[in-house]
Protein backbone atom coordinates (compact mmCIF):
# COMPACT_ATOMS: atom_id res chain seq x y z
CA UNK A 1 0.00 0.00 0.00
CA UNK A 2 1.55 3.45 -0.99
CA UNK A 3 2.66 5.47 2.30
CA UNK A 4 -0.12 8.09 1.58
CA UNK A 5 -2.85 5.67 0.80
CA UNK A 6 -6.32 6.90 1.81
CA UNK A 7 -8.64 4.48 2.83
CA UNK A 8 -11.50 4.91 0.40
CA UNK A 9 -15.21 2.68 0.21
CA UNK A 10 -18.57 3.82 0.03
CA UNK A 11 -21.04 2.82 3.66
CA UNK A 12 -23.97 2.22 1.91
CA UNK A 13 -22.07 -0.19 -0.41
CA UNK A 14 -21.50 -2.34 2.20
CA UNK A 15 -25.04 -1.95 3.93
CA UNK A 16 -25.75 -0.71 7.22
CA UNK A 17 -25.92 -5.00 8.55
CA UNK A 18 -22.36 -5.37 7.25
CA UNK A 19 -20.42 -2.49 9.77
CA UNK A 20 -18.30 -5.30 10.97
CA UNK A 21 -16.80 -5.51 7.88
CA UNK A 22 -16.05 -2.09 7.51
CA UNK A 23 -14.39 -2.06 11.12
CA UNK A 24 -12.57 -4.73 10.03
CA UNK A 25 -11.64 -3.38 6.52
CA UNK A 26 -10.55 -0.45 8.37
CA UNK A 27 -8.39 -1.84 11.16
CA UNK A 28 -6.52 -3.76 8.42
CA UNK A 29 -5.54 -0.57 6.56
CA UNK A 30 -4.55 0.82 10.03
CA UNK A 31 -2.45 -1.78 10.76
CA UNK A 32 -0.94 -2.18 7.46
CA UNK A 33 -0.40 1.76 6.99
CA UNK A 34 1.34 1.66 10.63
CA UNK A 35 3.31 -1.35 10.00
CA UNK A 36 4.50 0.62 6.38
CA UNK A 37 5.19 3.74 7.95
CA UNK A 38 7.54 2.03 11.35
CA UNK A 39 9.30 -0.13 8.20
CA UNK A 40 9.88 3.38 6.18
CA UNK A 41 10.98 5.49 9.52
CA UNK A 42 14.28 5.96 11.13
CA UNK A 43 15.24 7.04 14.17
CA UNK A 44 17.28 9.98 13.94
CA UNK A 45 20.48 10.33 16.47
CA UNK A 46 23.76 12.40 17.23
CA UNK A 47 26.78 11.34 18.96
CA UNK A 48 28.18 13.36 21.48
CA UNK A 49 31.86 12.13 22.76
CA UNK A 50 35.27 14.03 23.38
CA UNK A 51 37.74 10.92 22.43
CA UNK A 52 37.88 10.39 18.96
CA UNK A 53 38.37 6.76 19.15
CA UNK A 54 34.90 6.81 21.05
CA UNK A 55 32.89 8.76 18.06
CA UNK A 56 34.30 6.32 15.79
CA UNK A 57 33.20 3.15 17.20
CA UNK A 58 29.75 4.77 17.97
CA UNK A 59 29.88 5.96 14.53
CA UNK A 60 30.73 2.46 12.79
CA UNK A 61 27.95 0.61 15.38
CA UNK A 62 25.36 3.21 13.80
CA UNK A 63 26.75 3.02 10.24
CA UNK A 64 25.56 -0.72 10.28
CA UNK A 65 22.03 -0.66 11.62
CA UNK A 66 19.15 0.49 9.13
CA UNK A 67 17.08 1.98 11.83
CA UNK A 68 19.04 4.86 12.70
CA UNK A 69 20.05 7.99 10.76
CA UNK A 70 23.27 9.82 12.04
CA UNK A 71 22.49 13.62 12.19
CA UNK A 72 25.69 14.33 13.37
CA UNK A 73 28.66 14.21 15.86
CA UNK A 74 29.80 16.33 18.74
CA UNK A 75 33.50 16.82 20.40
CA UNK A 76 31.97 19.24 23.27
CA UNK A 77 28.95 20.42 25.45
CA UNK A 78 28.68 23.59 23.74
CA UNK A 79 28.72 21.82 20.16
CA UNK A 80 26.33 19.16 21.97
CA UNK A 81 23.32 21.91 23.05
CA UNK A 82 23.84 23.68 20.07
CA UNK A 83 23.23 20.60 17.76
CA UNK A 84 20.73 19.15 20.27
CA UNK A 85 18.37 22.59 19.69
CA UNK A 86 19.10 22.62 15.62
CA UNK A 87 18.89 19.30 14.58
CA UNK A 88 16.20 17.53 17.43
CA UNK A 89 17.61 13.92 17.39
CA UNK A 90 15.22 11.13 18.42
CA UNK A 91 18.46 9.20 20.01
CA UNK A 92 21.23 10.78 21.91
CA UNK A 93 24.47 8.85 22.97
CA UNK A 94 26.12 10.75 24.99
CA UNK A 95 29.28 10.31 27.13
CA UNK A 96 29.17 11.73 30.73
Amino acid sequence: MPRNSVLNFNYLELGRNNSAQMIDRFATFTFDFQKEMLHSMKISCLIIDDEPLARKRLFALVEEMEDLQLLGQCKTGKEAVLSIEELQPDLIFLDI
